[in-house]
């Protein structure tokens, strides 16, 4: 039996790191893209990956920014140092590079308190998955999330049904420092939707245990069923 000798049983090493950090300084549009998604696929091989993702952030092309934002995505901690990029992308003109900044937001989340403030405007975003995102990233923030207290709040009246579930958990998260939103947290336990229904109650059991919103959900229900009837009756008339 012929063995194999050294050289052919060490993996190939799939590329040159260094060559990829040169194409980020490309004049090509395409090398420059390639270069952001190579080093993502690759993961922080070496410390001068992140701090070149970090300065494509910038970049003048579009597609360039989103590749650099989903590269960071994929780094975890090691991308702290990119948050400042990664929020000034929260108000590019481009809705996906906005949505691919946030995503990488939620990917790297737990934030750091210093940061939250300058994410808090992507809970304005009109793009809902901008929204869910950064609402996702503060679920995952824990106490840090508490400067974003008053937009979560406005948070749990969206339109959009993940937007209020990581609303309701990042206040949670918050705990007991966001007792100014329990009023906004038992409307949202009264919502037909058994999971934001759950996340608005265990929000509430989290910032004040003695706490019981069944009571008000079952006024709220007699209401709406005397309401449908009142309707129903009119319909007959």
């Amino acid at each position: 039996m012929v063995r194999p000798n050294a050289t052919e049983t060490q993996p190939k090493r799939p590329t040159c790191i260094d060559d990829e950090l040169a194409r980020t300084l490309s004049q090509d549009v395409d090398q420059r893209m390639t270069a952001a998604n190579t080093l993502g696929a690759l993961g922080q091989l070496n410390a001068g990956v992140v701090p070149a993702l970090h300065r494509l952030l910038q970049d003048q092309s579009e597609t360039v920014r989103y590749s650099a934002a989903q590269a960071l995505g994929k780094m975890g901690k090691a991308a702290h140092i990119c948050l400042s990029g990664l929020g000034q992308l929260l108000r590019d003109k481009n809705q996906l590079v906005r949505e691919h900044a946030a995503l990488a937001l939620r990917n790297i989340a737990p934030l750091p308190v210093a940061s939250i403030q300058a994410l808090r405007l992507g809970l304005a975003d009109y793009n809902p998955k901008v929204r869910e995102h950064i609402a996702a990233a503060f679920a995952k923030s824990g106490k840090a999330a508490q400067p974003a207290l008053d937009v979560l709040c406005e948070a749990l009246a969206d339109q959009e049904e993940s937007v209020r579930w990581y609303a309701a958990a990042a206040l949670g998260g918050i705990g007991v420092e966001a007792k100014c939103a329990v009023p906004q947290l038992v409307t949202a336990y009264m919502s037909d939707i058994d999971i934001i229904r759950e996340a608005a109650q265990d929000a509430l059991r989290r910032i004040e245990p003695g706490l019981n919103p069944k009571p008000i959900q079952n006024i709220y229900r007699a209401r709406r069923n005397n309401a449908e009837r009142s309707r129903g009756a009119n319909n007959d008339i």
